[in-house]
């Protein structure tokens, strides 16, 4: 079975809280705020791999989502940024939204494109889930061809090659 389409439901992570925070110790006037800033939501990531064929990974797990900033601490201490989600995709994808739009057509080994960005620290994501439809358009050597063995498969190449001999250095 060869998935060719598939739709998928992307969402960027969330954004960490911040942390409200108050230095108090004994000795020191003027403690004041210490809190630290939440973490980045993680990107959703399309990227394309040439090892990557068909679409069928999406067909079983279309909701696709990028990890969510941790949350700030005392101290002046920022939470982590959440980590980002990379979709592996053949190459020659076209990615377009629910209504048909083209949003991107990925060409080239390792060309990547960001379906769904993240909340910044301490603000959530503002576009929510996103539907989107992948298209890969199938490279011809990736097709299979049927028959007896060795019977018309010389039509796809009528050159036979050609080797080069010649002596072979001391």
């Amino acid at each position: 079975m060869l998935h060719d389409r598939a739709k998928i439901y992307v969402e960027g992570g969330t954004g960490g809280n911040g942390s409200v925070s108050l230095r108090r110790e004994a000795h020191v006037p003027r403690g004041g705020p210490d809190g630290g800033d939440g973490g980045h939501g993680g990107d959703v990531v399309l990227e394309v791999d040439p090892g990557v064929h068909t679409l069928l990974d999406f067909h079983y797990h279309p909701h696709q989502r990028a990890g969510s900033g941790r949350p700030g601490q005392g101290a002046h201490r920022n939470g982590a940024n959440g980590a980002d989600r990379v979709l592996r995709v053949p190459d020659g994808t076209v990615v377009q939204t629910a209504g048909g739009e083209v949003l991107a057509d990925l060409v080239g080994a390792g060309t990547r494109y960001v379906v769904a960005g993240g909340g910044r620290g301490g603000l959530p994501v503002d576009a929510g889930t996103t539907l989107l439809t992948l298209r890969a358009l199938l490279h011809p050597l990736h097709l299979s061809v049927h028959g007896a063995p060795l019977q018309g498969r010389r039509d796809l190449n009528p050159q036979p090659p050609v080797l080069e001999t010649g002596a072979l250095p001391d």
